[in-house]
C-alpha cells in the first residue's frame, strides 16, 4: 500500500504507475509515527506505551533481591530508555511532553529503587526528580 499526506484533504484521487495513492493524515515509518501537522505528541504517548511494555518484561528483574539497584538501572537505561528515547532527535519538545516524559521516568525509578537507600535514607520524590531531570535532560541534549 502506498500512502501520501500533506493536506488534509486531497480532492483529487492520486494515481502513480496505475496504482492508487491513500492520503492519511498519519503513518508509521521506520518505527515512528509522522503526523500531517508534525506533532510529536502522538509519537511521545506512544513510545511512552512501549517503553511502559519493556518495564514490564523486566518485572523478574525489579523484584529481585539478589540483583544490585546499579545493575538494575543499568538495565533501565539501556532496555527501556532506549526504546522511550528512539528518533527523539527528530521531536520538537514542548513543556508538556517534557513533564510527561519525566513523570514516566520518574515513575520507572521509583519501581526500581528501594524505598531506603544506604547513605541517603528515605527516597523522596525530589531526590527522585534530581536523578531523572539530570539523566533524561541530557540524554535528550546529547541527540541534538
Amino acid at each position: 500500500m502506498t500512502m501520501v499526506f500533506g493536506q488534509e484533504s486531497i480532492e483529487e484521487e492520486l494515481e502513480v504507475g496505475g496504482r492508487s495513492i491513500e492520503n492519511v493524515t498519519e503513518f508509521v515509518y521506520l518505527g515512528s509515527l509522522l503526523t500531517c501537522d508534525n506533532d510529536c505528541n502522538k509519537e511521545i504517548k506512544r513510545r511512552i506505551a512501549r517503553a511502559t511494555g519493556a518495564m514490564a518484561g523486566f518485572k523478574t528483574i525489579w523484584n529481585s533481591k539478589h540483583i544490585s539497584t546499579e545493575t538494575k538501572i543499568s538495565i533501565f537505561r539501556t532496555c527501556v530508555m532506549s526504546v522511550l528515547l528512539y528518533a527523539c532527535e527528530t521531536w520538537t519538545l514542548r513543556k508538556k511532553d517534557k513533564d510527561s516524559l519525566s513523570a514516566f521516568e520518574m515513575k520507572c525509578y521509583r519501581r526500581i529503587l528501594p524505598s531506603k537507600m544506604p547513605g541517603i535514607g528515605r527516597v523522596t520524590k525530589w531526590t527522585l526528580q534530581q536523578a531523572t531531570e539530570a539523566f533524561l535532560i541530557h540524554q535528550l541534549q546529547s541527540t541534538k
